[in-house]
């Protein structure tokens, strides 16, 4: 017996393929957005350093899912120099972003999100957005996690408000992450 969901939803007409998506996809596992043709796929794009393993972040990247159940993620580090960081690392500035990236995305995938991809940008991060932007179209949300204000480089560059200012057709999220405490031994 035939359910109509073997082929998925592509059959159908497409306001009742983008409706029944979602319920297919959960059905079968098939949470592959070249599947979900013809519905508008929420793509969102992080964008955090530091911050990119914090859980208020994982937090905000699981509440986006909650509106959309197949929400897709690519998570976007700065090649931030290491002396520009609230905490020194030793290494050169895009490995330690690469190392950064795949660590958010090991983390957010091991939370049962979906990330796409974990990609290294431009060390000024209003320029990684944009290349980004550029080289990749069609996100929705633009999620940008940062220190508090007072120790975040970021906020101090007015990162948030210039990026609402610069991709107006985009959604900016703005999250706060506190730093991690270290012990002092």
């Amino acid at each position: 017996m035939r359910t109509g969901f073997e082929t998925g939803p592509s059959d159908a007409d497409s306001a009742t393929r983008c409706l029944l998506w979602p319920t297919w996809a959960a059905a079968t596992g098939a949470h592959d957005s070249r599947t979900r043709r013809g519905c508008e796929l929420a793509r969102h794009l992080v964008v955090a350093h530091q911050t990119a393993g914090s859980p208020e972040l994982r937090e905000q990247v699981l509440a986006l899912t909650r509106e959309d159940p197949v929400a897709e993620f690519t998570v976007l580090v700065p090649a931030t120099p290491p002396s520009n960081l609230l905490v020194w690392e030793e290494g050169d500035a895009k490995e330690i972003a690469r190392q950064r990236a795949e660590e958010s995305q090991k983390s957010l995938t091991q939370a049962g999100l979906k990330v796409d991809a974990a990609r290294v940008g431009d060390h000024e991060p209003l320029q990684a957005i944009g290349d980004e932007l550029e080289a990749h179209r069609g996100y929705q949300a633009i999620v940008i996690s940062t220190f508090p204000a007072g120790v975040s480089r970021w906020l101090k560059m007015d990162l948030v408000s210039r990026a609402r200012r610069s991709f107006p057709g985009h959604r900016i999220i703005h999250v706060v992450s506190e730093p991690k405490k270290t012990s002092s031994v």
